[in-house]
């Protein structure tokens, strides 16, 4: 079955047949250079398969070889042919480059191949052969050993290929179907080659089909030139309905131009007709009627006012250069148009008007009233803005109404009760297009009356007969109005929108959806501005006394230290601390607390300059600022100004049905002397607080530099005390409380605080300081089950210890609660008698809540844990209380021991002690050094004893020791 031979005659053929096509194509100039390299292309394969044929054909020797020189002057030929092809294909600017260096490397090889006796594919003879195909065929080739040569065509094929591939990627975006057809071709091509050297090197028995691929390239880029030249056609065909259309066209408009001409002139827009040089054409009847202009035919229009001024002439010019239409909207002045109070808004469009060349020989200048749009739109954008935040938004607001209904006067009114009379009051008012101030009036029988309705009211005219009494329409003329109530989401009423003119008005249905738009977002403006206010008051005003917070006063120090440097000026801040708040806070509650700093704030702003800044900063803090133009006789004011604010201080002040005196401590800051930051002033105002409560209160202190050691170290023992806590700095110290023989009938336990660096810390330097940070109830907790675990200790070691050890509470650790049940847990934990424990009080602890106390010692006395009145005589608490108290014994202050020697202390001593027997208290003198003073207590009938006469606070082992030796 002869089938290879005529398939090669036939892809021949195939191959001339399209390059002769493409050779029309080209001579009719279309797309000649590409059309010219597939000729080429076409050529060259169809000579490629002819030889080919006659290659696999040959009868004899002479034949084959002479065959064999045509076939590889046709592939060399093809390699060029093809690279031209595809570079012009894919648009490669580098194709004349590729076709050179292409075209030399085949001449190269064509010069070797023509002087070789065989073929440079071989090396030496080669001798003629028979290969029967699987199908049965019989070709003819040559065989010998194959050259370097045969390899570099091979590797010049591949090359070929792989740029193929690379100029396919390249336009793999912008032109789809050309990609797809050339890597369709690169993959056959590289098939062929692969089975080329297969055959080559005798891996496959068949013949090279390299040819038939060059014919598969052809078929695929005639197919893509068929499509490409049929949408060529397509176009052409549109372009030429388009162009009988637009002959079409040009026949009707010449046909209607005088009709056309009569229309523009009619034409409700106004119409200038310019020349080139701006020199007018005519105009028409509508230019009349907006413009109050006169110019003349011929005339240079852009000479005349507002044309020359409104920035049209520019515009102009560039429809002269482009050809393209232009926009410009315009505010024109209304002595300007014609019949026109007020300014519009002019929508100007520039046509250019050209000739059957498309040259622009005139333009047309058409105008037209957009005021009425152009209001509703910035209206709706001004809704539409983000918070205005300011009384400008509601100006603007008033504004643009009036614009839209050619009204006279617009406002907003708010609602308000003044003296249980209904108001309301203007936020933005406008006048003939004018803001003006603000005013107040009564709704009653007055127009506003309507702003409380559900929906907007309209009166057309009459306004003023229908609201005889209201003095605004009757000073304005007001005939026609439209009220717009602005509500709450609940309903409630804010104000009213109000319009108003001295002539009729109606509510204009293209204006309609807008008012309702507006009152909502105006509601909704007022709304938000009322919830800053709101949210600001809550951020910078003392909730109790009104007074400016802490925040506020550090915005306000912030300003004043600006001011002073800016002016070269000084200011003042006193800082305010009441004297003993706490006591009363303690004792008489915390209402009582804070109707003292109600009145604390009141009485400074009543007695105090108006100019001066006072905020509250926390607790009893209040804040002070004044300013000083100038240096001069300052340090006098300052003291002036302290005395008066501690003398208006220390006057007595009515609780309920209690009357008392507190006091202040003041402390000066001098800025930007002695501070200049907020952080500074304020940190060195608690500074000089400190000193003049260390210094006895109800006294004024001037900040120095020593202060700040003062505040540094209490901040080291609160930083310390926190440690101490931890790493065990602290314990229990024991002094014994002894009977009238002598021996301990019990002892008092004492915290001790030995800090590594600083040594013995005295209770009363680190106790208050434990109160303020509330350390004091870590400490207390530590105490109580230090205390207890010990007595344990001493039952399980038989120390032989009896009584009790008492145990001295803070006001802070009584007032919490559950301490009852904490104390009592701690006991039961430690598997103790309850009354190997006894707690001592202060008179400041027990009136803190009377009611509340109580109730706590009558649970300690019913558990059996004693309780003592300590430092008694030393407070004001009234007798009145002791009898209802559950007390069990009192201790007399060392204060008065002390100073036994006064026959006026004495009696106190003595009228002590009568009291607590009359009573069946135990009383127990403490701070016994001596022994006159012991004599004296006993005399006097006391008989429970502590002191140094006896003991000192010793550490547990020294005490238990003690004990031991002494029961």
């Amino acid at each position: 079955m002869q089938f290879l031979i005529p398939l090669f005659y036939l892809a021949a053929g195939i191959a001339l047949f399209l390059g002769i096509q493409a050779v029309l194509l080209a001579v009719y100039d279309y797309s000649r250079k590409l059309l010219g390299w597939f000729a080429f292309l076409c050529l060259a394969a169809a000579i490629y398969e002819y030889s080919s044929a006659l290659y696999y054909s040959a009868l004899s020797y002479e034949h084959s070889v002479q065959a064999l020189h045509w076939f590889t002057a046709a592939v060399l030929l093809c390699v060029p042919a093809s690279v031209g092809f595809i570079g012009t294909y894919t648009h490669d600017r580098h194709t004349p480059w590729w076709v050179l260096i292409a075209t030399i490397n085949s001449l190269v090889l064509l010069v070797i191949d023509w002087h070789s006796d065989v073929s440079m594919r071989f090396i030496g003879g080669a001798e003629l052969t028979h290969m029967q195909l699987r199908w049965g065929e019989v070709v003819t080739q040559l065989q010998g050993t194959p050259s370097f040569a045969i390899r570099y065509l091979h590797f010049s094929a591949l090359l070929l290929v792989i740029w193929a591939a690379f100029r396919a990627y390249f336009i793999r975006v912008r032109d789809r179907r050309r990609f797809v057809f050339l890597v369709v071709y690169v993959a056959i091509q590289l098939l062929t080659i692969l089975h080329s050297l297969a055959v080559e090197y005798e891996l496959v028995q068949s013949v090279k089909l390299v040819a038939l691929s060059f014919t598969s390239l052809v078929v695929l880029m005639a197919l893509n030139i068929a499509i490409d030249i049929r949408g060529v056609m397509a176009q052409l065909g549109l372009q030429s309905d388009q162009l009988q259309l637009e002959k079409s066209f040009s026949q009707i408009l010449k046909l209607g131009q005088e009709r056309l001409s009569q229309v523009v002139q009619q034409s409700p827009s106004s119409i200038h007709l310019l020349e080139r040089d701006g020199s007018l054409i005519q105009r028409n009847l509508a230019s009349h009627q907006l413009w109050s202009d006169f110019a003349r035919q011929g005339e240079y229009l852009f000479s005349r006012a507002p044309w020359d001024r409104l920035g049209l002439d520019l515009l102009c010019k560039q429809v002269l250069a482009t050809g393209k239409i232009r926009h410009q909207l315009i505010e024109v002045g209304a002595k300007y148009l014609t019949g026109s109070e007020r300014s519009k808004w002019i929508d100007a469009t520039i046509f250019p008007i050209t000739d059957e060349f498309d040259v622009v020989e005139a333009l047309a200048i058409v105008s037209e009233d957009v005021t009425r749009q152009h209001t509703i739109d910035h209206a709706l954008r001004m809704v539409a803005a983000e918070s205005a935040g300011d009384e400008e938004f509601f100006v603007e607001i008033t504004s643009q109404l009036a614009l839209l209904f050619n009204a006279g006067t617009a406002f907003i009114g708010l609602f308000h009760q003044e003296d249980g009379i209904d108001r309301y009051t203007s936020l933005a008012l406008t006048i003939n297009g004018l803001p003006e101030r603000n005013f107040t009036a009564v709704c009653s029988e007055s127009f506003a009356e309507l702003g409380k309705q559900e929906y907007s009211s309209v009166i057309s005219s009459s306004a003023y007969r229908r609201f005889p009494k209201d003095e605004f329409l009757g000073i304005h003329n007001i005939e026609g109005l439209i009220i717009a109530p602005l509500s709450t989401k609940s309903g409630d009423r804010l104000g009213f929108i109000a319009i108003m003119d001295t002539l009729a008005l109606e509510l204009i249905e293209d204006v309609a959806p807008i008012i309702e738009i507006v009152t909502h977002r105006v509601s909704a403006e007022l709304q938000r501005r009322d919830a800053e206010v709101r949210v600001r008051k809550m951020a910078y005003e003392d909730a109790l006394t009104g007074l400016p917070n802490r925040t506020m006063l550090q915005e306000r120090l912030s300003d004043t230290i600006q001011l002073c440097e800016q002016n070269l000026s000084n200011a003042v801040a006193y800082f305010l601390d009441l004297d003993h708040f706490k006591t009363i806070n303690e004792a008489l509650g915390h209402e009582a607390g804070d109707d003292v700093l109600k009145q604390t704030g009141n009485r400074l702003l009543a007695e105090l300059d108006d100019q001066l800044f006072l905020a509250r900063i926390g607790g009893d803090e209040f804040v002070l600022l004044e300013m000083f133009d100038s240096q001069e006789g300052m340090d006098q004011k300052i003291q002036h100004r302290a005395s008066d604010i501690i003398h208006i201080l220390s006057q007595p002040m009515v609780l309920g049905d209690r009357t008392i005196s507190l006091g202040v401590s003041v402390g000066v800051i001098k800025i930007p002397e002695h501070a200049t930051t907020e952080a500074d002033v304020m940190r060195r105002g608690d500074s000089t607080i400190f000193r003049a409560k260390n210094e006895g209160r109800n006294r004024c202190e001037i900040y120095d530099t020593s202060m700040q050691a003062s505040v540094n170290e209490r901040l080291e023992l609160e930083r310390g005390l926190k440690l101490a806590l931890e790493s065990q700095q602290l314990s229990i110290y024991y002094q014994p409380k002894v009977g009238l023989d002598g021996r301990p009938i019990g002892a008092e336990a004492l915290v001790r605080w030995e800090h590594p660096v600083l040594g013995f810390i005295s209770p009363a330097v680190f106790i208050p300081v434990a109160e303020k940070t509330g350390l004091i109830h870590l400490v207390g907790d530590w105490m109580l089950e230090s205390i207890a675990a010990s007595i344990a200790r001493w039952e399980s070691e038989g120390v032989g210890f009896t009584g009790d050890i008492s145990v001295n509470i803070s006001a802070w650790l009584f007032a919490r609660p559950g301490f009852i049940q904490k104390l009592l847990g701690t006991i039961a934990e430690a598997n103790i008698p309850t009354s190997s424990m006894s707690v001592e009080v202060t008179e400041t602890a027990v009136l803190r809540d009377i009611s509340s106390t109580k109730d706590k010692l009558k649970m300690l006395r019913e558990a059996g844990v004693a309780v003592a009145l300590d430092d008694f005589g030393t407070g004001y608490s009234s007798l009145a209380y002791l009898k209802d108290l559950s007390l069990d014994a009192i201790k007399i202050d060392q204060g008065f021991v002390a100073d036994l020697h006064d026959s006026q202390t004495e009696s106190l001593v003595n009228s002590m002690i009568s009291i607590g027997e009359n009573m069946g208290f135990d009383v127990i003198a403490e701070g016994v050094e001596r022994h006159d003073q012991l004599d004296k207590l006993k005399r006097m009938g006391c008989k429970v004893f502590q002191g140094y006469l006896f003991a000192r606070p010793m550490p547990e082992s020294e005490f238990v020791a003690w004990i031991r030796s002494n029961r």
